[in-house]
């Protein structure tokens, strides 16, 4: 058996960047395709829970599980698509 090692390593920084404090809530943004369109046909919500905060009054968490979850949604109705 033999193993193959992955074809790029991963960047610190974007592993990083999961251990940051979210700093601005949003609420109704427009979010646009980056190719083509949002099928018209495309509707509901999808609901993702993660982490939020990670550091209160200068106390950092241990884990992300330990800190305050956050739920985004992105909305689909029309053709269009927000964030909230």
């Amino acid at each position: 058996m033999t193993a193959t090692a992955p074809a790029t390593g991963y960047d610190r920084a974007d592993w990083a960047s999961a251990f940051r404090n979210v700093g601005v809530e949003l609420d109704g943004v427009p979010i646009t395709a980056a190719r083509g369109a949002i099928p018209p046909e495309l509707q509901g919500t999808l609901y993702r829970n993660g982490p939020g905060r990670l550091e209160r009054g200068g106390q950092w968490v241990h884990h992300p599980f330990d800190g305050d979850g956050m739920i985004t949604a992105l909305r689909f109705a029309d053709g269009r698509a927000e964030l909230r």
